[in-house]
């Protein structure tokens, strides 16, 4: 599998504790989105001594990073302003023109929804731009303009995300070799307030609304146009996968434990791959002893012992997901209504 190809894998992967304790059954990945489909069902809950850590290396940002002032906004606990942004399609718009308050405009950051996801957001306690800087410094200032001679309006801490609107043109800085500034906006006791982060202190993020929509469509397509199942080992309990090659990791970084061989043929002397517990698989067909089956993870359909396959709780169609952003670190939640996807 070449470098290209592995950047537009879907991937299906359960996580182990939350699948135990929540019902959580897939999660697909692809590029760098993923989605978590969460199952309504009967089942016995796992015991608490169940969860354990990933064992495959998904791990998670940690942000829990002391608020040290380093350079030079104050971090508000109040929920942000939440400006419209109505339109058809996810669009930063790059421009040469002068900025609203007068400085040369590099870039409008504008992220729009598709024409086919609707915005019907129904958790309203902190809503965020769909376009925002990550504070990637300690602490910084948000200042008057693009200049350090101007006032400092307040500080913003480590991770903390101030809604995007521009890139500007402003003083030239030596110290970082650069001119370019963000004009931010947050709200404050009723108010919204706008203020110039020099580029290098954040990094401009946005929800990857196409991606995030084409990855809900190719995996309703394939849940309504198959039956679905899903590799079931957690813990090794249907027993351990052999030996890849005498190894515990195969040729593409899966590993032995918690996984099911993939067999190329329906025979077991064949070679074979790992398919982690929990990724949702599509049954194609069926011998006495295997489920051909293939995934949205990689290109190829594979062999599998049937008590590797679980097919409790089938999906038969997609209506409700939570698509995750993996490179921008954000996500949104979805439900199929009306022949389209609404963002709730």
């Amino acid at each position: 599998m070449t470098k290209k190809q592995k950047c537009v894998l879907i991937f299906f992967m359960i996580f182990p504790a939350l699948a135990s304790l929540y019902g959580i059954r897939e999660v697909l990945r692809w590029d760098d989105i993923s989605i978590a489909q969460e199952i309504q069902g009967e089942g016995e809950l796992s015991r608490p001594q169940d969860v354990e850590e990933d064992v495959h290396g998904l791990h998670e940002v940690k942000e829990g990073a002391a608020q040290k002032q380093e350079i030079s906004p104050e971090q508000n606990s109040e929920p942000v302003t939440e400006i419209p942004n109505e339109g058809t399609q996810e669009d930063t718009q790059q421009t040469a023109n002068i900025s609203t308050d007068g400085y040369e405009l590099v870039q409008v950051f504008h992220t729009q929804l598709p024409a086919m996801v609707q915005s019907s957001i129904r958790y309203h306690q902190y809503p965020i731009h769909y376009d925002y800087l990550l504070v990637t410094k300690q602490a910084i200032h948000i200042r008057e303009k693009p200049t350090t001679a101007s006032k400092i309006l307040r500080k913003a801490y480590h991770y903390e995300k101030l809604n995007l609107i521009e890139e500007v043109k402003g003083e030239y800085l030596k110290e970082y070799n650069q001119d370019r500034w963000y004009k931010v906006f947050w709200n404050q006791n009723g108010m919204t307030h706008y203020g110039y982060v020099l580029s290098p202190l954040g990094e401009p993020r946005r929800f990857q609304f196409d991606k995030m929509e084409k990855a809900l469509n190719i995996l309703k397509g394939e849940v309504e146009s198959h039956q679905t199942g899903y590799i079931a080992n957690y813990k090794d309990r249907s027993g351990s996968a052999p030996l890849c090659n005498g190894k515990e990791i195969d040729p593409y970084g899966e590993r032995r434990y918690q996984s099911a061989p993939a067999y190329f043929q329906a025979d077991v002397k064949s070679d074979f791959r790992y398919i982690a517990d929990g990724v949702l698989v599509s049954i194609l067909e069926e011998s006495p002893n295997f489920y051909k089956i293939r995934t949205l993870n990689f290109e190829g359909e594979y062999w599998v012992p049937k008590k590797y396959v679980s097919l409790n709780h089938s999906l038969k169609q997609l209506n409700q997901a939570i698509v995750i952003d993996r490179k921008n670190q954000n996500q949104g939640t979805f439900e199929y209504k009306d022949g389209k996807w609404h963002l709730i």
